[in-house]
Protein backbone atom coordinates (compact mmCIF):
# COMPACT_ATOMS: atom_id res chain seq x y z
CA UNK A 1 0.00 0.00 0.00
CA UNK A 2 2.79 2.41 0.89
CA UNK A 3 4.65 1.59 -2.30
CA UNK A 4 1.54 2.37 -4.38
CA UNK A 5 1.04 5.73 -2.66
CA UNK A 6 4.68 6.60 -3.16
CA UNK A 7 4.44 5.72 -6.88
CA UNK A 8 1.27 7.83 -7.36
CA UNK A 9 2.86 10.77 -5.55
CA UNK A 10 6.05 10.56 -7.59
CA UNK A 11 4.09 10.34 -10.85
CA UNK A 12 1.99 13.39 -9.92
CA UNK A 13 5.07 15.44 -9.13
CA UNK A 14 6.74 14.59 -12.41
CA UNK A 15 3.89 15.79 -14.62
CA UNK A 16 4.02 19.34 -15.89
CA UNK A 17 1.34 21.15 -17.77
CA UNK A 18 2.30 22.01 -21.36
CA UNK A 19 0.63 25.43 -21.23
CA UNK A 20 2.65 26.62 -18.21
CA UNK A 21 4.53 29.88 -18.73
CA UNK A 22 8.13 30.27 -17.63
CA UNK A 23 8.52 32.25 -14.39
CA UNK A 24 9.01 36.00 -14.89
CA UNK A 25 12.58 37.33 -14.84
CA UNK A 26 13.68 39.27 -11.73
CA UNK A 27 15.08 42.75 -12.37
CA UNK A 28 18.80 43.11 -11.65
CA UNK A 29 19.56 44.11 -8.02
CA UNK A 30 20.16 47.76 -7.30
CA UNK A 31 23.74 48.50 -6.24
CA UNK A 32 24.98 51.59 -4.41
CA UNK A 33 28.56 52.83 -4.53
CA UNK A 34 30.40 54.48 -1.62
CA UNK A 35 33.78 56.15 -2.04
CA UNK A 36 35.98 55.84 1.04
CA UNK A 37 38.50 58.42 2.17
CA UNK A 38 40.73 58.63 5.25
CA UNK A 39 40.20 61.24 7.95
CA UNK A 40 41.17 61.81 11.59
CA UNK A 41 38.64 60.46 14.09
CA UNK A 42 38.83 60.85 17.85
CA UNK A 43 37.88 57.65 19.61
CA UNK A 44 35.88 58.31 22.75
CA UNK A 45 34.35 55.75 25.06
CA UNK A 46 31.92 56.56 27.86
CA UNK A 47 31.51 53.79 30.37
CA UNK A 48 29.22 53.78 33.33
CA UNK A 49 30.62 52.54 36.59
CA UNK A 50 31.10 53.13 40.27
CA UNK A 51 34.36 53.60 42.11
CA UNK A 52 35.05 52.39 45.60
CA UNK A 53 37.91 53.54 47.80
CA UNK A 54 40.50 50.88 48.54
CA UNK A 55 41.01 52.16 52.09
CA UNK A 56 38.22 53.64 54.18
CA UNK A 57 38.67 55.28 57.56
CA UNK A 58 35.67 56.26 59.62
CA UNK A 59 36.30 59.41 61.63
CA UNK A 60 34.07 59.53 64.69
CA UNK A 61 34.25 61.46 67.95
CA UNK A 62 35.66 59.42 70.82
CA UNK A 63 33.26 60.98 73.35
CA UNK A 64 29.51 61.26 73.48
CA UNK A 65 27.74 64.55 73.09
CA UNK A 66 26.19 66.87 70.56
CA UNK A 67 28.53 67.74 67.70
CA UNK A 68 28.38 71.50 67.08
CA UNK A 69 30.81 71.74 64.15
CA UNK A 70 33.06 69.50 62.08
CA UNK A 71 36.56 70.93 61.77
CA UNK A 72 37.82 68.80 58.86
CA UNK A 73 36.95 68.37 55.19
CA UNK A 74 35.89 64.95 53.98
CA UNK A 75 38.60 63.33 51.89
CA UNK A 76 41.35 65.58 53.29
CA UNK A 77 44.40 64.32 55.16
CA UNK A 78 44.19 64.64 58.95
CA UNK A 79 47.08 64.46 61.42
CA UNK A 80 47.33 62.98 64.88
CA UNK A 81 46.21 65.49 67.48
CA UNK A 82 44.30 67.65 65.01
CA UNK A 83 40.94 68.97 66.27
CA UNK A 84 38.24 67.24 64.26
CA UNK A 85 34.99 68.12 66.04
CA UNK A 86 33.66 70.78 68.38
CA UNK A 87 31.31 69.17 70.87
CA UNK A 88 28.75 71.02 73.01
CA UNK A 89 30.29 71.31 76.51
CA UNK A 90 27.06 71.95 78.47
CA UNK A 91 26.56 68.24 79.15
CA UNK A 92 30.12 67.96 80.52
CA UNK A 93 29.68 71.08 82.68
CA UNK A 94 26.53 69.60 84.18
CA UNK A 95 28.30 66.29 84.85
CA UNK A 96 31.21 68.16 86.47
CA UNK A 97 28.84 70.19 88.65
CA UNK A 98 27.05 66.99 89.73
CA UNK A 99 30.37 65.33 90.60
CA UNK A 100 31.47 68.43 92.57
CA UNK A 101 28.18 68.43 94.50
CA UNK A 102 28.57 64.72 95.26
CA UNK A 103 32.12 65.36 96.53
CA UNK A 104 30.92 68.18 98.83
CA UNK A 105 28.11 65.95 100.10
CA UNK A 106 30.62 63.18 100.81
CA UNK A 107 32.89 65.66 102.68
CA UNK A 108 29.93 66.84 104.79
CA UNK A 109 29.01 63.24 105.52
CA UNK A 110 32.62 62.58 106.54
CA UNK A 111 32.62 65.54 108.93
CA UNK A 112 29.30 64.41 110.43
CA UNK A 113 30.64 60.86 110.79
CA UNK A 114 33.83 62.12 112.53
CA UNK A 115 31.77 64.15 115.03
CA UNK A 116 29.49 61.16 115.67
CA UNK A 117 32.54 58.93 116.15
CA UNK A 118 34.02 61.34 118.74
CA UNK A 119 30.73 61.37 120.64
CA UNK A 120 30.64 57.62 120.96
Amino acid sequence: MRALMLFVFAAACGKSSPAAEPPPQMPPPEVTVVTLKTEQVTLQTELSGRTVASLIADVRPQVSGIVKTRKFTEGAQVKAGQVLYEIDASMYRATYAQATADLEAAKAMLDASKIKNERF
